[in-house]
C-alpha cells in the first residue's frame, strides 16, 4: 500500500440499517474502480448502558512480515441510538491486506495482537467482512480489568491495554444467514451508485507485533502515532 494520498483514499461512512440516509447516494463505485468498497455489520452491545459506544479499528496489513500498516486506520463505530438491530459500517479503502486491530471502549482497549482476523480487499468489488457481536470482546476486557491484566495508559493520549485478547467476535459472512440479499437491499436503498458485485471476505487467523512506543516504554498496540491516519467518518441516522 503507498503512503501518497492514503488518507483521502479512505472514506469512511456510517450507516443505520433503516431511515432516510442519504449520505451514500453521492458514491458512484463500480466494477472499474480501483479501491476497495467494504461492508460490515456492526452490533450494538446488548447492555448498552454497560460500556456504552465502542470502536473496532482495521489496519493495514504485511502478513509475510506480520506487521501493522498503521498509516492506514479505519474506525468501525455504529452511530448513537441502539434502537435498530444491526448496523451497517461502509467505507472505501486502498485495495490490500488488513486486519482487525483493537476494540477501543470508553475506560480502555482491547489488543489483538495475539489472535486477529485478516482479509484481502479487491478493487471493483464489495467485500462483506461478516458480523460484529461486541459482547463477549467487552466481558473478556471487563474480566481481565477486574483481575488487574489492564496494563495502565502510559501517557495522556495513550489507552489502558490489554495485550493478546481473545480473536474478535467476527462472524464470517458464512456464518450470517442471507447476508448477501440484506446487504444488497440496503446499497439500493442508501447507495443506489453502487453497482460493483458483492463478494464474502475470506477471514483468516492473523497476529501480529507490537511497537515499543515513541520513546521505548512498555509496549502498545498501535505503535508511533505519527505513522497513523485515521479516518473521519459522518454518522448518519
Amino acid at each position: 500500500m503507498k503512503s501518497a494520498a492514503l488518507a483521502g483514499l479512505v472514506c469512511a461512512v456510517l450507516l443505520a440499517a433503516a431511515g432516510g440516509a442519504r449520505a451514500g447516494w453521492s458514491l458512484q463505485y463500480t466494477s472499474a474502480s480501483t479501491t476497495g468498497l467494504i461492508a460490515i455489520e456492526a452490533l450494538p452491545p446488548k447492555n448498552a448502558l454497560h460500556e456504552g459506544r465502542y470502536q473496532l479499528e482495521i489496519a493495514g496489513y504485511a502478513p509475510a512480515s506480520h506487521e501493522l500498516d498503521n498509516r492506514i486506520v479505519i474506525p468501525v463505530e455504529p452511530p448513537e441510538g441502539w434502537g435498530l438491530d444491526h448496523r451497517y459500517v461502509v467505507f472505501r479503502a486502498p485495495a490490500g491486506v488488513y486486519a482487525i486491530r483493537d476494540l477501543r471502549l470508553p475506560r480502555g482497549q482491547a489488543c489483538f495482537n495475539g489472535g486477529t482476523m485478516a482479509f484481502e480487499v479487491r478493487p471493483g468489488q464489495v467485500t462483506y467482512l461478516g458480523r460484529y457481536e461486541p459482547d463477549s470482546d467487552i466481558a473478556q476486557f471487563d474480566q481481565a480489568w477486574t483481575r488487574g491484566q489492564v496494563r495502565p495508559a502510559l501517557a495522556s493520549d495513550d489507552a489502558a491495554t490489554l495485550f493478546d485478547a481473545p480473536r474478535p467476535s467476527l462472524r464470517t459472512p458464512a456464518q450470517v444467514e442471507s447476508w448477501r440479499a440484506r446487504l444488497a437491499s440496503f446499497l439500493a436503498v442508501h447507495y443506489p451508485g453502487v453497482s460493483a458485485p458483492i463478494e464474502a471476505a475470506e477471514p483468516t487467523p492473523a497476529v501480529f507485533g507490537v511497537s515499543a512506543g515513541l520513546f521505548g516504554q512498555q509496549r502498545v498496540c498501535h505503535g508511533h502515532q505519527a505513522n497513523t491516519v485515521a479516518t473521519t467518518g459522518a454518522t448518519v441516522r
